[in-house]
């Protein structure tokens, strides 16, 4: 089922008709609406513009960066399998040749953890904000059971249309808060629905993701999505799961960790490449000033801590993490980013968090280690040929990519 662009229209305008003020707040686009990033369209026709974006010019950074300069063998079948379908979509729904690199890497870095990391007999996964909708692809094209939500008109119906496709027409849309329950699987939630799922039955999912979004929210809405993601977690113990904080230009990664913290979350794992918190206990019921929430994740900073803090850092900047995440160990403002996890008697940054202290270090530790020894690795040159076969042309760069390389614009 794929929602239409007056149905969608007219549903959001009833749903703000009846929604109070705070809830309408917290769910606007606050980073579009900041950066001045289209984020609604009129006509369906516009909708191809979202199929890949928001990772425009990382692509061969992201390679080197997340991948080691390679793709594994079965990195390589899944990007080959939803580019493939990619170019069947647009063909058909607006007679292009699209084929997304950056947006479909960046999914493909998350979903093989995710694929992966956790055993469970029923592996459902709940996405917030999924962009172009390339995680969703591939987790609906393997099996895996997978809903979302997401606050963007134009977003939202593309990824209606564009899961529906990879889905085979098994992705169900939830226009009213019983419909969540009905089609917990597959499911597609627009926000007003999403918003008032913490007064009814919340659905259980096994694993939460939110990718490159939880710093852009506004501060109400991160609130709202920790602890509504605690909730949805609650049968399973599940995890908390992604790929990067997002642009941190309002929030930054220590107020999100405290909001994880009082949510009844545990840090299992931190790195350039992935974050993932473990839910072991019910929210706390505390309430914060927002206008403070930053400020007041700091202990009080006497001399005695701040040596303690010294010969911490001391420690754990000598250790393998600095090898394994030099990226980490390169942000040297320290003070600002303390968060005070306490764990042993210990005093543990975001940065220099030790992941193989946690239950999921050594299980990801493994899986890195053993994709280096993987034979059949695929180097960038054959997955640009690759594309360059499907596109029948030498040149893979996006349209915006080609703006973006005429006027030297990166966002690397």
């Amino acid at each position: 089922m794929k929602l239409e662009i007056e149905d969608y229209n007219q549903l959001e305008k009833n749903a703000i008709e009846n929604l109070p003020n705070r809830v309408v707040e917290m769910c606007r686009t606050v980073m579009f609406n900041s950066e001045g990033y289209p984020s609604r369209v009129s006509k369906k026709e516009e909708l191809w513009k979202f199929l890949d974006v928001m990772h425009e010019t990382r692509f061969e950074h992201n390679l080197k960066s997340f991948f080691d300069g390679y793709l594994s063998k079965y990195e390589f079948e899944n990007l080959k399998k939803i580019a493939e379908t990619s170019l069947q979509y647009s063909n058909k729904e607006f007679n292009k040749k699209i084929i997304p690199t950056g947006s479909l890497l960046r999914a493909i870095q998350i979903f093989r953890f995710i694929d992966s990391l956790f055993s469970y007999s029923n592996k459902n996964v709940f996405e917030i904000g999924p962009g172009s909708g390339h995680l969703g692809a591939l987790l609906l094209s393997c099996g895996i059971k997978y809903s979302c939500t997401d606050i963007t008109q134009a977003f939202y119906l593309h990824q209606s249309r564009w899961l529906n496709f990879v889905s085979g027409g098994n992705f169900q849309e939830a226009l009213n808060v019983d419909d969540v329950n009905k089609c917990e699987n597959n499911c597609h939630i627009p926000w007003w629905i999403y918003a008032q799922l913490y007064s009814h039955r919340i659905p259980q999912f096994s694993i939460v993701t939110c990718n490159a979004a939880l710093a852009e929210m506004h501060i109400n809405s991160l609130k709202y999505t920790i602890k509504i993601s605690s909730l949805m977690l609650h049968e399973s113990n599940g995890y908390f799961v992604f790929e990067s904080w997002g642009y941190d230009k309002y929030i930054k990664s220590p107020t999100i960790h405290k909001l994880f913290l009082q949510n009844g979350f545990e840090l299992q794992w931190n790195s350039h490449m992935l974050t993932v918190y473990k839910k072991i206990s019910a929210p706390t019921q505390i309430s914060t000033n927002n206008n403070n929430l930053e400020s007041n994740i700091y202990q009080t900073q006497n001399t005695a801590f701040q040596k303690q803090k010294r010969n911490s850092y001391d420690k754990y900047s000598n250790s393998i993490f600095k090898r394994l995440f030099p990226v980490q160990n390169r942000q040297l403002d320290l003070i600002y980013n303390f968060v005070n996890l306490n764990k042993n008697q210990k005093i543990l940054t975001l940065e220099n968090f030790e992941p193989w202290e946690s239950d999921l270090g050594t299980k990801i530790i493994g899986y890195l280690n053993s994709r280096k020894v993987d034979n059949g690795k695929i180097n960038s040159e054959k997955i640009i040929y690759f594309y360059q076969n499907l596109l029948n042309s030498y040149n893979i760069r996006s349209e915006d990519e080609k703006i973006l390389d005429f006027i030297g614009s990166s966002y690397v």
